[in-house]
């Protein structure tokens, strides 16, 4: 039977030094590659859950809960220590606590603990007329997030008011909105139910949903107290708050903030391979589709004056022009067989 290890001092050499461009931030070192919002690609190392070859914060929740079952497993054979098993299930914790807060902003619970910061938190908000204990849990917890980042990482006193005063709004106007699906019961907006209690708020508000009467323990109540939970998903588990600290003074916290890259333009893609255009015909177009009528031959002609209808023969005038413009292309030629076959035949 072979022994485990290297036989040699010559084969360990050989296989570290093959080693290299393999370990993490090395040429052939495999990541994730997903898209990063600065426009990048995510340079984690993919997990063997999953089979995108995703890293596990892009994985998807199949790929990372095979991924924590594997953990524990490991935990019983020894490969996984119990302090590394507990900061994993700290992380998902806190991931499901910030998933579950989509959809119920009034989940109890906190994701970051600023210690001692946090009377200061509260006078910097209160400063600029926001009550923090007036705040559902979803939105002060983002709060006290941004807080740690200007006035604890940096000394940012404009980001910390541009925060306050642009982003703030618009985290209590979503956080409400959802709130208002947890009164009504939060159905399932893809069914039936759904679909009509978002038609009814979209015409006439809360009290027109509510009138209809499929709202669950909330809607019936009348009242705006939220039990802990999600609805129809089980209560969340308790969260570690993550706890602030003072950065040191070579942190990457210090940083800024890296810009957002812009959304690309989503590439519009027809039914079929070459689909005629629908923008309509303009002048210039329609003299140069004469221009190609005239200059093809008898057969093309008959084809043309065999199509019914004026969007026919245009479809037909295209098909021909692409076909002149490139006869080497498949496409084109296609365009043009379909044409024959259709009007060229009768």
């Amino acid at each position: 039977m072979r022994k485990a290890g290297f036989h040699s001092v010559t084969q360990e050499q050989r296989f570290l030094s093959a080693a290299r461009a393999w370990r993490r931030g090395a040429p052939a070192a495999p990541i994730c590659g997903a898209r990063t919002r600065t426009g990048g690609v995510c340079a984690q190392a993919p997990i063997a859950e999953s089979a995108a070859g995703r890293c596990l914060k892009h994985a998807g929740s199949k790929a990372q809960n095979a991924h924590a079952a594997t953990r524990h497993r490991e935990l019983r054979t020894g490969k996984t220590s119990p302090e590394a098993l507990a900061r994993a299930e700290a992380r998902r914790a806190r991931n499901r606590l910030i998933h579950a807060w989509r959809r119920n902003p009034s989940l109890p619970g906190a994701t970051i603990d600023l210690g001692p910061w946090a009377a200061d938190f509260a006078n910097a908000a209160s400063a600029l007329g926001v009550d923090v204990d007036g705040l559902l849990p979803a939105v002060r917890d983002w709060l006290a997030w941004r807080f740690k980042r200007t006035r604890i990482d940096r000394d940012d006193g404009p980001g910390w008011g541009r925060t306050v005063r642009d982003g703030l709004p618009g985290k209590v106007e979503a956080a409400e909105a959802a709130m208002v699906w947890v009164r009504l019961g939060d159905p399932d907006r893809r069914t039936r139910q759904g679909r009509a209690l978002k038609a009814a708020l979209n015409r006439s508000g809360e009290a027109c949903a509510r009138s209809l009467g499929f709202g669950g323990g909330h809607a019936a109540a009348g009242t705006d107290a939220v039990a802990p939970g999600t609805p129809g998903r089980g209560p969340v588990r308790a969260v570690r708050p993550w706890a602030a600290t003072s950065p040191d003074p070579g942190s990457k916290r210090k940083r800024p903030d890296r810009i957002r890259a812009p959304r690309k333009p989503e590439a519009t893609l027809h039914a079929r391979p070459g689909r005629p255009r629908t923008r309509p015909v303009d002048d210039d177009d329609l003299a140069e589709l004469a221009r190609v009528l005239w200059t093809a031959g008898q057969a093309a002609r008959a084809v043309h004056d065999a199509a019914p209808d004026a969007a026919s023969r245009l479809a037909v005038l295209r098909a021909l022009s692409a076909l002149q413009a490139d006869p080497g292309d498949l496409t084109a030629h296609e365009r043009w067989a379909r044409c024959v076959r259709r009007f060229g035949e009768g």
